[in-house]
């Protein structure tokens, strides 16, 4: 096998990152679609939080990923818009890891509704760089499951954020323990923004 098939094989994408973009495929537009969409739903729900708790959060993340594109032809190349994106989602993720914080304390001095609003808009918050690196799969063709850090794969982490989903709001249909309620966001989900941060620096990497 020739050290390029070799690399190819290796590679976690499957595209060519050097190649224009002309058009984007049926399938990368509707990801694209979808991002924009979740990020309608993350405003409202932020709008309908308490005005103590946005008093306290950051603005909402903003995808800021499409710059003018360069070159003679007026194209983008596929790597450069691609980066755009990952740059937009690694600042998201460093938000969020600060948004958990705030709210984790917040939980502790609202009542259980309160507690709701406030994750349910980070909640929605967080799917905003998962809906980003959706879109990033569709364009540069990652392998989820070869993009691996500390034996978390891109896979295994997008999982385990629906399992962290459901017990966080298992807790909240019970409604039985504030501590516990934030503590499982400080713990659980603190740390899946880290390995999120992780992820993506390995993903920078290796677009390289």
């Amino acid at each position: 096998m020739s050290d390029a098939t070799k690399h190819s094989a290796q590679s976690p994408f499957r595209s060519n990152l050097d190649r224009e973009v002309t058009t984007l495929p049926a399938r990368t537009l509707r990801s694209l679609r979808e991002l924009f969409m979740q990020l309608e739903r993350s405003a409202v729900l932020r709008e309908k939080a308490s005005p103590a708790a946005l008093d306290a959060q950051d603005p909402a993340p903003v995808p800021g990923f499409l710059p003018t594109p360069a070159g003679d032809g007026g194209n983008m190349p596929l790597r450069e818009l691609g980066r755009s994106v990952l740059a937009t989602s690694k600042a998201q993720v460093r938000a969020l890891l600060t948004r958990t914080q705030e709210v984790q304390a917040l939980v502790l001095i609202n009542d259980w509704r309160s507690a709701g609003r406030l994750w349910t808009a980070l909640l929605n918050d967080c799917k905003l760089p998962l809906a980003e690196v959706d879109f990033l799969e569709e364009l540069w063709g990652i392998r989820s499951s070869r993009l691996e850090v500390n034996g978390w794969s891109l896979t295994r982490h997008r999982h385990h954020f629906v399992l962290i989903r459901a017990e966080i709001e298992i807790q909240l249909a019970r409604r039985r323990n504030l501590l516990e309620l934030s503590d499982a966001v400080e713990r659980h989900l603190g740390d899946w923004l880290k390995r999120f941060e992780d992820i993506l620096e390995k993903l920078d990497e290796e677009s390289l």
